[in-house]
C-alpha cells in the first residue's frame, strides 16, 4: 500500500514539474508577445503624432519645417532615445511619445 502511494506521489511530482516547465515556456512567449506589441503600438503613436507635429508647432509659432524619429544619441556616456524631433534652421524641439 505504501509502494503505491509513493509511486502516486512520484508521478504527481513529475506532473508538477512538466506543468512549471510548461508555464515557464507559456511566461516566456507571452512577455515576447507583449514586448512586440508595446513596440508596435509606439511606432503606431509616433507615426501619428509626426504626422500632424509640424502642423502643430507652426500653428504655435514654432517655424519647423521637417521631422524625424528615433534618433539616439549619447551624451556624457548615456544612451538616450528620441521618439520625434521637429527642426528649423533654428529650433529643435524634442518630444517623447508615452503611453498611458
Amino acid at each position: 500500500m505504501f509502494q503505491e502511494t509513493d509511486k502516486k506521489f512520484q508521478e504527481t511530482a513529475l506532473q508538477i514539474k512538466e506543468t512549471d516547465r510548461q508555464l515557464k515556456e507559456t511566461d516566456r512567449k507571452l512577455h515576447k508577445l507583449e514586448s512586440l506589441f508595446n513596440d508596435q503600438w509606439e511606432k503606431l503613436i509616433e507615426a501619428m503624432v509626426d504626422g500632424e507635429l509640424i502642423r502643430l508647432l507652426n500653428a504655435c509659432g514654432i517655424p519647423v519645417n521637417g521631422t524625424s524619429q528615433r534618433k539616439y544619441k549619447k551624451y556624457k556616456g548615456r544612451e538616450y532615445e528620441f521618439d520625434l524631433m521637429a527642426e528649423s534652421d533654428k529650433e529643435l524641439v524634442v518630444v517623447k511619445v508615452e503611453k498611458i
